[in-house]
């Protein structure tokens, strides 16, 4: 709860959610966090079997339009 208020509160989103842990067993642990305001094209897990016991995670985003000033 508190995580999801935090990133709330910075305008974050974490198109990494709802990616699967190594071992296929649930989520991931290891997320990225962007800007709500940029736009996904892709978020990808790449299986890596050797140099770490943790998998890489990819997102291909952009930014289309700065966010207006806050009220």
């Amino acid at each position: 709860k508190h995580l999801h208020n935090a990133l709330k509160e910075l305008g974050l989103h974490v198109p990494t959610a709802s990616l699967a842990n190594k071992a296929n067993t649930g989520f991931s642990i290891d997320h990225i966090a962007l800007p709500r305001h940029w736009i996904v094209n892709s978020v990808e897990r790449i299986a890596v079997d050797t140099l770490s016991d943790l998998d890489a995670y990819v997102v291909d985003a952009c930014e289309l339009a700065k966010p207006g000033p806050k009220s």
